[in-house]
Parts: C-alpha cells; sequence; structure tokens
C-alpha cells in the first residue's frame, strides 16, 4: 500500500516525523536551486548579479529567486510538545554495491532491516516542500511512476506506505538529479520504533535513534546484509 498524504498530516500524526524534519529545517542554510533540482523545475538558475526573466515575462533578482526557495522551508514550528529528538547516529550502507543488482537487492536489504526492526509501516517525505512531479529524476518513466502515484484531485506532499513498497519506490530516486542535501527521508511510522533516515547521493542511509536502540539496530544492519558505522561509510562504500 501507498498512500499520497499531505505534509502536515506526516507532522500531526508522527511526534518523530515532527521534530525530525523541524531539527532538519530549523538551521537550514539557504540551498542552491541547483543543488535540490531547480534547474529542472519552475525557477530558472540564476547567476550572481544576474536579473532574469521568468516564464511570464516578470523580472526578478537572485535574492528575490532565493526567498521563493526559501518557501520551502515549511517546519519552522513543531505540532506537538514535548518531544524528544533522537539523539543517536549511524550511516547504512549496502554492502555488495559493485553487484550488477545493487539498487534492487539494497532495497531489499532495507525492507529485511525493517522486518527486523518490526517496523511495518514508513512515510516517505521531502526535507523542504518540494512537489514530486518536480523532482529532478533521471528518467521520463521514473517521473510518469511518480505521477501514477500523485494523480489525485488535490495535490499530495508525502507518502505512507508498508515497507515492501521500498521495492518499487527507492530505485525511483537513485541517480537523482540532486546533490549536496537529503535525497529523500524515511520515518517509521510508529513512533514506538522511532528510525529517521534519508538517502544521500553516495547511495547510502544517515539514520538517526534513539540510543538505547543501537545495539538492536546493529543487529538488524547485518542480518539485513547493511553496513553500519560512521560517515566514513560513504567514502568506503564503493
Amino acid at each position: 500500500m501507498i498512500r499520497p498524504i499531505t505534509r502536515d498530516e506526516v507532522f500531526s500524526r508522527s511526534r518523530l516525523a515532527d521534530y525530525y524534519i523541524y531539527n532538519a529545517q530549523t538551521p537550514y542554510r539557504d540551498p542552491d536551486p541547483e543543488e535540490i533540482g531547480y534547474e529542472n523545475s519552475m525557477l530558472p538558475v540564476a547567476t550572481d548579479d544576474e536579473d532574469h526573466m521568468d516564464e511570464k515575462g516578470n523580472e526578478y533578482s537572485w535574492d528575490e529567486k532565493g526567498s521563493l526557495v526559501r518557501d520551502l522551508k515549511d517546519h519552522q514550528e513543531v505540532f506537538h510538545e514535548g518531544g524528544t529528538l533522537t539523539n543517536d547516529f549511524a550511516v547504512l550502507g549496502y554492502s555488495r554495491k559493485n553487484t550488477g543488482q545493487y539498487v534492487t537487492n539494497r532495497s531489499k536489504a532495507l525492507i529485511r532491516f525493517f522486518e527486523i526492526m518490526h517496523i511495518s509501516q514508513l512515510y516517505l517525505i521531502d526535507e523542504l516542500r518540494y512537489d514530486w512531479l518536480r523532482f529532478p529524476f533521471r528518467s521520463r518513466e521514473k517521473l510518469a511512476a511518480i505521477k501514477s502515484l500523485v494523480n489525485v484531485p488535490a495535490y499530495r506532499e508525502a507518502f505512507e506506505m508498508d515497507i515492501e513498497e521500498l521495492a518499487f519506490t527507492l530505485p525511483l530516486f537513485h541517480y537523482s538529479g540532486r546533490s549536496g542535501m537529503p535525497i529523500i527521508m524515511l520515518i517509521s511510522a510508529d513512533d514506538k520504533v522511532p528510525i529517521a533516515m534519508f538517502l544521500c547521493d553516495d547511495g547510502n542511509f544517515h539514520t538517526s535513534f534513539h540510543d538505547g536502540d543501537r545495539e538492536k539496530i546493529c543487529y538488524a544492519a547485518s542480518a539485513a546484509g547493511l553496513v553500519m558505522g560512521g560517515v566514513e561509510v560513504c567514502s568506503q562504500m564503493y
């Protein structure tokens, strides 16, 4: 099951998502439009000290465009009071990165990881309020697949899904045109097992959790064929 939902629905339901996205956005630097894929989107890419025309012929400056990008930071206040942020961190990478079926097998490994952790549903969400249909996918086929999910009367901004759906969704975001920031975020829908992670452009999962769960997460990662470590995993997994 994959169900499109709004970001506010995610924040109101999940204390973990509420604080995780808030914590990510609060210290956030103003992003470079090129980094989040806006060169393929509704905002043309500007260079320093240049004025440009939008599609309606109106001039805008770099600063004006920057303010539009900043509007994507939509979660500057939490929904829930007294929430607890996760306080431990690790990077999870797939241990057989050079195999031909890497993307498929990585999805299977992550599904197995969640099964061992007794997590059955996830929220798939962007760090910023970004239009899925303007995400910088690398092929028309991937964009068409996302269109099939968000083809509903009211625009939706996130997905609630069973972990098995990672076999379909994760390959869509692999090798995207986004770099230098989280590609997508996965957050456990049940706060009883608080795990949140983002997919980086190296193909690994930067994972936040409570320190009391580290031993269980280490076991689940190993049993699923994932390598667990610090940020050095991103330079080692080639």
